[in-house]
């Protein structure tokens, strides 16, 4: 059986497999592994797969039991403190076993917490003027943490909005007083980690350019554990990148504190929205 090279993209370089048999006979098939393996109903021995479980890629040979190598172990995923995958009724209201008020919106209409398409969402009141009073947040009802690990994908559509999540905020109202704060806005095309120091604070390394495409999702990982802050997004579909765009050390928020979401509205007269999904909470 001839080797095969995977090329950068994923795809398989195509090599005859002998003299006169053309290519495309007597492949290897190579599946992925990847961070959840499939069910192994259907399996046929001997067949390839590429591991990527432990950062690394390992080619590994299904035996019908077992994989030769044996496979990589998972990294180890920490103590789940929340999770939310958003399912409901279009409309409904997020999970109150799950979720307290937060900062609710004191001028305009129209804010909410709703569930749409299996998704959760954030809508600001129609104040407009960037009113700070039109902000709507929510708080993930759970004892205070001061190690989390959050991952969760979002969506920004055509409004001017400004998405936050904090960890180890200092209030039920997580609407960005004290607290490290993870933050977004595809009008701006940019994301960053800040410092929160009454509602303002510096931004933590770099601010980070990043095309958000309205309608599309993207992964977002942010972490607090003891005194490391990182953070990093990718596009839905691809890869987690291995290495963190913003990772720094900073001692000033210590202690456990509250994990919630904010979003903030733009300038015009309309209500702002940002759509969050498949959310964890870890404890590392």
């Amino acid at each position: 059986m001839p080797l095969r090279r995977i090329l950068a993209d994923g795809t398989l370089e195509a090599i005859s497999s002998g003299a006169g048999s053309g290519s495309g006979t007597n492949l290897l098939n190579v599946r992925h592994i990847g961070s959840t393996r499939p069910s192994t109903a259907g399996w046929a021995a001997n067949e390839a797969w590429l591991d990527t479980t432990s950062g690394a890629s390992t080619l590994r040979l299904w035996d019908g039991t077992g994989f030769v190598p044996a496979e990589a172990s998972p990294p180890s995923l920490g103590t789940l403190l929340l999770a939310d995958d958003f399912t409901g009724a279009d409309g409904a209201v997020w999970n109150a076993a799950k979720w307290g008020l937060g900062k609710a919106p004191s001028v305009g209409t129209g804010s909410a917490a709703t569930l749409l398409s299996g998704a959760g969402v954030l809508q600001t009141s129609n104040a407009g003027a960037y009113a700070g009073g039109a902000a709507i947040a929510r708080k993930a009802t759970m004892t205070d943490a001061a190690d989390v690990n959050a991952l969760l994908r979002i969506k920004f559509d055509s409004t001017e909005s400004y998405f936050s999540a904090y960890i180890r905020h200092d209030t039920d109202t997580v609407d960005g007083n004290n607290a490290y704060g993870f933050n977004a806005s595809a009008s701006l095309g940019k994301w960053s980690v800040t410092k929160q120091v009454t509602y303002g604070g510096p931004t933590l390394g770099t601010e980070q350019t990043f095309a958000f495409t309205p309608g599309s999702w993207y992964w977002v990982r942010f972490s607090c554990i003891g005194t490391a802050i990182k953070a990093r997004v990718w596009a839905d579909g691809a890869a987690e990148p291995g290495t963190y765009p913003v990772d720094v050390t900073d001692a000033t928020y210590a202690a456990a504190g509250k994990v919630g979401f904010r979003l903030g509205g733009g300038a015009a007269a309309s209500s702002s929205r940002v759509f969050i999904d498949d959310l964890t909470l870890r404890a590392s």
